[in-house]
């Protein structure tokens, strides 16, 4: 059994839990925690919006040693205080013991975290391609990728925040970094936020391996390593990859990293824009992987055939402003939307219905 199920089995086990001890309907149930933060169960009932917090909470219709009882919305005081009421001292404490049981369950084990350089053999065949990146990737921040081992499946890889200046990473909101839903899911497709951010993510073929796991192998695009051989990539070759159903991942060689550090120097002279196109080799992975193909992988098979059709003709149009405009449109327009949409949503599955408000046109 997945995190995800096992979170999923924990919040209904939860749900019934609730409904005894305050004899109420629960419709559903959300758990923030982690993070650092003070943990806070929602309950959706019929009538009104119930959170449990930790004891120090501010307006509490009741605060007991162990939690806080307060509701949201208006017209619903009255009942909310009569549940309050009601809540005699053996059902607090049966409240209590289910509370403790709740986060008990969802609590994620901390993955094992090591250099990447030293564990490549781990990574099978995508390896060869990431040796260079890793030992790049060292010798320029002072600092390794880590990879990262769960309990079960194939390994990941955390990215250090070394520039922060730059939009490398999916930013989460505060459901993606602490509601355990969230987090669970996010676990069993190999990805994990850190300080705020998605820097946790699987290689191309983790991704694809854990995807069909979870029945999710229809969605999105085809995440895929590519050795690129030239420093300036080419528009309309990642636009044939993507007319193919395939997300292409840029890695360079060992020579084109060795040449970065000399020739971001000479950029941080001339034009910042030099030395960040430079500085940018080093993340094509960490940021794709968090940003692009998480933020798609969701979208239904008719979404991405339309692209993928966009994408090829864009590719073999006679001028190269179509293939500026499509590149453009996945990178940027597509990609910031379906974030908005996962930084919005209650639960993973809603991505699908969510999506189609307000996606933007490719023109």
């Amino acid at each position: 059994m997945g995190a995800r199920e096992t979170t999923e089995a924990a919040l209904e086990a939860f749900a019934g839990d609730a409904r005894s001890a305050l004899k109420v309907e629960v419709a559903w149930v959300r758990l923030f925690d982690g993070a650092g933060e003070p943990w806070r169960i929602g309950l959706r009932t019929p009538q009104t919006q119930l959170w449990l917090d930790e004891p120090s909470a501010d307006k509490a219709l009741l605060r007991t040693n162990d939690f806080a009882l307060s509701y949201e919305g208006r017209g619903a005081g009255e009942w909310a205080a009569g549940i309050a009421s009601g809540l005699t001292a053996e059902r607090q404490r049966a409240l209590t013991v289910a509370v403790d049981r709740l986060r008990s369950a969802t609590a994620l084990r901390p993955p094992e975290e090591l250099p990447l350089e030293e564990h490549l053999h781990e990574l099978g065949p995508e390896a060869p391609l990431l040796e260079p990146l890793a030992n790049a990737y060292r010798e320029h921040y002072g600092e390794s990728i880590a990879l990262v081992r769960w309990p079960s499946g194939p390994p990941s890889l955390l990215f250090p925040d070394v520039a922060p200046e730059q939009s490398l990473f999916l930013h989460g909101s505060r459901h993606l970094d602490r509601d355990v839903r969230f987090a669970a899911y996010l676990r069993d497709l190999g990805y994990g936020m850190a300080g705020g951010k998605l820097r946790l993510v699987p290689t191309p073929a983790a991704f694809i391996a854990r995807q069909q796991a979870m029945g999710l192998e229809e969605g999105g695009f085809e995440p895929r390593l590519v050795h690129a051989r030239t420093p300036v990539l080419s528009s309309r070759a990642w636009l044939r990859s993507l007319g193919d159903g395939v997300f292409p991942i840029n890695l360079r060689g060992e020579l084109a990293y060795r040449l970065t550090r000399p020739a971001r120097e000479v950029g941080q002279r001339l034009r910042t824009e030099l030395a960040t196109m430079w500085h940018t080799h080093f993340h094509a992975l960490g940021h794709d992987m968090s940003l692009h193909v998480f933020g798609m992988h969701r979208l239904e098979p008719r979404h991405t055939r339309e692209l993928s059709r966009q994408a090829a003709s864009a590719a073999r149009a006679l001028w190269p402003r179509r293939a500026v405009t499509v590149s453009r449109f996945v990178e940027e327009d597509l990609t910031r939307h379906c974030v908005r949409v996962w930084n919005d949503i209650d639960r993973p599955e809603a991505f699908e219905t969510r999506v189609d408000e307000g996606l933007p046109t490719l023109r």
